[in-house]
């Protein structure tokens, strides 16, 4: 998740020269949660797309009750 803030805190860094006010309250913060929204859905889609491998403990106690299973069937 620290990626993401960091995307978004850079983006609004990057664009804020972009930024005009619109003469209705709050345009500023209506403006940076556009910015966060769209990085939040593009960091979601990528998740979605590419799910994070196991690794240390998962992927240990997935090994064991895999061993464990294919134990049990052998034993049968």
């Amino acid at each position: 998740m620290a990626d993401v803030t960091q995307q978004i805190l850079l983006a609004i860094a990057s664009s804020v020269d972009q930024w005009s006010a619109d003469g209705r309250e709050a345009s500023f913060r209506r403006w940076v949660h556009t910015i966060a929204r769209h990085i939040v859905i593009k960091f979601m889609a990528g998740v979605r797309r590419h799910p994070a491998p196991l690794g240390g403990s998962d992927a240990i106690r997935m090994l064991i009750a895999r061993i464990r299973h294919l134990i049990d069937e052998v034993m049968k």
